[in-house]
């Protein structure tokens, strides 16, 4: 189950997100689910510190994170 506020691409303005296949077992950023081998996940990347690291998302977070960077969005074209 995730845990906080879902992230959105608005914060993320350090790189594209991009959509790659995992070449061995790894974990979702957010949810912490397993993403097999040869499945497909989404990297966003993350600035910190003068390093870039990527997040992996599964697709059920990816969609949740667009949800909430539309979302988002919206709300700043009604300022």
């Amino acid at each position: 189950m995730p845990k906080g506020r879902t992230p959105s691409l608005i914060g993320f303005s350090n790189g594209r997100p991009s959509r790659v296949e995992v070449q061995r077992k790894s974990e979702c950023s957010r949810c912490g689910c397993e993403i097999l081998a040869g499945a497909e996940c989404y990297n966003i990347p993350k600035k910190s510190a003068g390093f870039t690291r990527e997040c992996r998302y599964c697709k059920d977070c990816y969609g949740k994170v667009l949800e909430q960077t539309t979302k988002e969005l919206e709300a700043l074209k009604g300022l």
